[in-house]
């Protein structure tokens, strides 16, 4: 069924700023190439099963810090109310909302929805003293390396402030 739905908006001479109109367009950055139609359901598949869960735990919390915080509540609202006003918010205006970019940063930080990912070793490579050889799984908690004070202050705290200017604490 999604192969039949990525092959008619291929044939569709409608521009369409969906995701799926999204992956469609993508490119490589080295080769200029779009995504096969594999690799479109595989992103679709991605998103549908495991993308909504993390989305909807993340806006979550997100909205609950927001409720105990009225000083960014206000912010959000004003810089949402001067950028966008009464029309229907478009992709585009994220790009210009970036107290609303450094909220969900700061959500995502405190409370990542994935707190451990894992990735296998390619090639054998000693890391901070440790010797891992290929094939050997690594298990990485970002959860606990985004509440370490030698990254962030205050990292119990939920600021979103901590982003602005791109800013990301270097340890010690």
């Amino acid at each position: 069924m999604i192969y039949g739905i990525i092959e008619k908006r291929k044939n569709d001479t409608v521009k369409h700023e969906d995701m799926l109109g999204i992956l469609l367009d993508a490119r490589d950055d080295k080769g200029g190439l779009g995504m096969t139609s594999l690799q479109v359901r595989d992103e679709l598949m991605t998103i549908f099963l495991a993308g909504h869960e993390t989305t909807a735990t993340a806006l979550s919390w997100a909205l609950y810090e927001i409720s105990k915080h009225p000083e960014i509540q206000s912010k959000l609202f004003s810089e949402v109310n001067s950028t966008i006003g009464h029309r229907t918010p478009k992709a585009e205006d994220f790009m210009k909302l970036p107290y609303t970019q450094n909220i969900i940063h700061e959500t995502l930080r405190v409370y990542p929805p994935s707190y451990i990912i894992s990735r296998d070793v390619a090639e054998d490579v000693v890391i901070g003293g440790y010797r891992f050889k290929k094939g050997d799984m690594i298990l990485i908690s970002s959860y606990v390396m985004q509440h370490n004070p030698d990254y962030f202050d205050q990292p119990e705290s939920f600021i979103p402030e901590r982003f602005e200017n791109n800013f990301f604490k270097k340890p010690a």
